[in-house]
C-alpha cells in the first residue's frame, strides 16, 4: 500500500518527466524538493518550480482533458507562500466589483471610468 508521501512524491516525478525537466532560463535540471503542487484537481494541477541554480520561480498549470497535457509557463515574482495565498482566493463576480465600484462611487471615492 502506498503512503501520502509516496503519492506525492510519485506525482512530484511525474510532472518533472511531462512538464518540466528543465528551467527555462538557465536549464538546470529540477529535482524533486524543486517542484510544489499548489493545488490539484482531478484533471488539472498548478505547480511552483523553484531552480535550485538560478533561483528562477515559475507556475505551470498542468491539463490532462482526454489524455493530452498542456504547459503553460509562467515567469513570475512571487513567493511560495504569495501564490497560495492567491490560488486560494474565491473568484471576484461581476457583481462583487460593482458593489465596490458603487460604493466607493456613494462615499465620493476617486473612481473614474
Amino acid at each position: 500500500m502506498k503512503t501520502l508521501k509516496n503519492k506525492k512524491t510519485e506525482k512530484k516525478q511525474f510532472y518533472i518527466d511531462n512538464v518540466a525537466k528543465f528551467c527555462d532560463k538557465c536549464g538546470a535540471v529540477y529535482k524533486l524538493q524543486d517542484i510544489k503542487i499548489i493545488q490539484e484537481t482531478g484533471n488539472s494541477a498548478v505547480m511552483h518550480f523553484l531552480c535550485p541554480n538560478c533561483k528562477s520561480e515559475n507556475v505551470a498549470n498542468f491539463l490532462s482533458p482526454a489524455g493530452l497535457t498542456t504547459k503553460i509557463p509562467i515567469n513570475c515574482d512571487l513567493n511560495l507562500q504569495e501564490l497560495k495565498r492567491f490560488t486560494s482566493q474565491e473568484v471576484i463576480s461581476l457583481d462583487d466589483v460593482l458593489e465596490v465600484y458603487v460604493s466607493l462611487e456613494d462615499n465620493e471615492g476617486y473612481v473614474k471610468i
